[in-house]
């Protein structure tokens, strides 16, 4: 058997083996599907918090150190002073990668959860 089928199968019977153990743990479908849906927004919560603090401390961090190589250059050093100041916008950017990184969580969670719902509604 071909490694990549080999692997699909396996995956499939994992699948299977966690679905069947989560029917037996919550009997009632509808509850395991609503318990299902809560994955996102405790997803979200959990990754936007984590990924927040990061972000900030080293957008914090990168403008420290700029300022500290501003404050070393020449007054001579044109480029490079631009170069940093440059730079220092481009930290503040961050933020807006940020929220196209949490939107893309919250799309991609939301459609592992509508197949993993799918799935556990299926025949």
């Amino acid at each position: 058997m071909e490694a990549n089928g080999a692997m699909r199968l396996a995956m499939r019977l994992k699948r299977s083996a966690i679905v069947q153990m989560l029917k037996s743990t919550i009997p009632d479908g509808q509850e395991l599907v609503r318990r299902l849906w809560t994955i996102p927004g405790n997803l979200e919560q959990v990754v936007g918090q984590t990924v927040g603090q990061a972000v900030e401390e080293s957008q914090l961090e990168a403008t420290r150190h700029c300022e500290r190589v501003l404050m070393s250059l020449p007054p001579d050093a044109g480029v490079c002073r631009h170069a940093l100041i440059d730079a220092e916008l481009r930290i503040a950017e961050v933020t807006d990668m940020y929220s196209e990184t949490m939107r893309a969580l919250r799309r991609t969670a939301n459609a592992n959860v509508r197949l993993a719902v799918t799935y556990v509604q299926g025949p």
